[in-house]
């Protein structure tokens, strides 16, 4: 299967146009208002070099309507591809059907769209000597959690997308998978837990901790970060009996241009001709758990490694980072004021259409507590007035954002080192005021409800100079002169949304107060 390589080539051919089966003739963007389910989507994913891959929790959100309709996100090539098909649900059957060749995908310039099947047990659309798709519709069932799980069979084991309305490439299949399961988010924040995670990173032999969180079910045990380079990656073990196995190959990135990233357990000799290592990963591995002290550890045997492999070429995987001696313990999370940022660089000429802002945020304390990434965010100013970063003009996004998430990195104007602590900002040329001044920026911090804020560092973009301001709480005189509200992801909501969610109330003074509500 060709997947990206292949998809770049159609989007820049010109090519005449075939007869298709599509029972949605325009591609789904953005679905019609209704009742929002943050979910879980959970598969696995064919990926060339890597074969199948799990790919686990990757947020979407499925939206019921009252005309008996069900909005459902592609998952496969979603960076590229992030648009919906539509589904007729029936109550009384707990289903959900959507008819077979609804396009996900329109090319740019020709006549040609992306489109959503079965799949045979060949990993086939349909038949391209005779000019045929599959009609089999995709039907989910629903569970009594909420859940909802694509339904298969011998004949049509999987589901895929795969081109139509080409006679060169009709028929290729993009992208394949397997499995699928939309889980609700909420059920699994009540069970949400906080570890330290404790590392050696091979690069440098020097041991790291940081804050993650996780939650365990009947049969499974999630972890988010347990990839120390991707800390808003999730992986899960399986239990069996009295051990937690966890699959190998598990996905924890895919860049915006769709090459995946995947975790895997590894071990590994010197080759004394190419003074390389050579690896070899193993499709599982234990992680230990200690009833007493509530701790888990992995990667602790001799030549034992939890690698990152990608690939650039699609023919041999690379290994780019290695870790051992991984433990995770127990801990309690406590609000906490976060470490100001550092300013590290501004270059507004070399970008014609960006200003390019770079800075050092720590995921710390100012007293130096590791702070759980997942509840950090960064606010921004211009000219010291909140910036939200608008998805009209920021297009890669899927939501207008101001309060950014600390992990969002790879989306368009977001950027972030190995570590998350070295962030990038590419602020449009064209957004910005004639009379830019000041570009500042701050991290918050929500535990339980509470709410720190670190110092704001501001950047004079005139005298470059900075300076820091200290936030505060309300102030008695102080008015509201504004509330938005986001979901824990950083997402604009309505301001009658339900479940977890962060208050930003905006000050007659310029600053703001940040507060987690739950509404129910």
């Amino acid at each position: 299967m060709k997947r990206f390589l292949q998809f770049a080539i159609i989007a820049a051919s010109s090519v005449s146009s075939a007869t298709v089966l599509c029972a949605q003739e325009s591609v789904i963007t953005t679905p019609p208002a209704g009742r929002e389910v943050e979910c879980y989507a959970d598969f696995r994913s064919f990926q060339n070099v890597f074969d199948f891959v799990w790919d686990s929790h990757s947020k979407s959100k499925i939206v019921y309507t009252e005309d008996g309709k069900a909005y459902i996100p592609n998952v496969l090539m979603r960076n590229t591809m992030a648009n919906y098909v539509v589904g007729t649900v029936d109550e009384a059957a707990k289903t959900i059907t959507v008819e077979a060749g609804q396009p996900v995908y329109k090319f740019p310039n020709i006549d040609g769209t992306v489109n959503l099947y079965m799949l045979n047990a060949s990993g086939e659309a349909g038949d391209k000597t005779a000019g045929t798709f599959n009609t089999e519709p995709l039907v989910f069932d629903i569970n009594d959690d909420g859940s909802i799980r694509l339904r298969t069979s011998d004949t049509y084991p999987m589901f895929g997308i795969a081109a139509t309305d080409n006679t060169d490439y009709s028929h290729e299949v993009y992208g394949l998978g397997a499995g699928l399961v939309f889980s609700p988010v909420e059920p699994t924040l009540a069970l949400t837990k906080y570890f330290t995670l404790s590392y050696i990173d091979d690069r440098d032999d020097k041991e790291y901790s940081v804050t993650i969180t996780g939650y365990e079910t009947d049969s499974e045990v999630w972890f988010k970060g347990f990839d120390p380079r991707y800390p808003a990656a999730w992986i899960k073990a399986v239990k069996v009996g009295d051990e937690l196995r966890a699959p190998s190959l598990q996905l924890v990135n895919m860049t915006s241009t769709e090459i995946p990233t995947v975790m895997a357990a590894s071990s590994r000799e010197f080759n004394y001709d190419t003074y390389e290592y050579d690896y070899t990963h193993a499709m599982a591995f234990l992680i230990n758990f200690d009833k007493a002290t509530g701790a888990y550890t992995a990667f602790t045997e001799t030549n034992s490694f939890l690698t990152n492999l990608t690939s650039y070429d699609e023919e041999s995987a690379d290994v780019y980072q290695a870790y051992r001696n991984i433990k995770i313990e127990p801990i309690e999370v406590l609000p906490a004021v976060p470490a100001k940022p550092d300013f590290y660089g501004y270059d507004a000429s070399s970008l014609s259409k960006e200003y390019e802002f770079t800075f050092l945020a720590y995921p710390k304390s100012v007293d130096g507590t590791a702070l759980l990434k997942d509840a950090m965010f960064l606010r921004y100013y211009i000219n010291g007035e909140v910036y939200t970063f608008e998805k009209s003009k920021y297009t890669r996004q899927d939501t207008d954002l101001t309060l950014v998430p600390f992990t969002d990195s790879h989306i368009g104007a977001f950027v972030s080192g190995s570590d998350c602590e070295k962030q990038y900002v590419y602020f449009l040329a064209d957004d910005m005021p004639a009379d830019l001044e000041t570009i500042g920026v701050e991290v918050v911090y929500t535990i339980d409800g509470v709410t720190n804020v670190s110092e704001r560092l501001v950047y004079n973009v005139k005298t470059e100079q900075t300076e820091y301001l200290g936030i505060g709480s309300v102030e008695s005189g102080l008015e509201i002169v504004a509330t938005a509200y986001y979901d824990l992801s950083g997402r604009a909501v309505a301001s009658d949304a339900k479940g977890l969610l962060i208050k930003v109330d905006s000050l007659s003074d310029g600053t703001a107060s940040v507060s987690k509500i739950l509404r129910k």
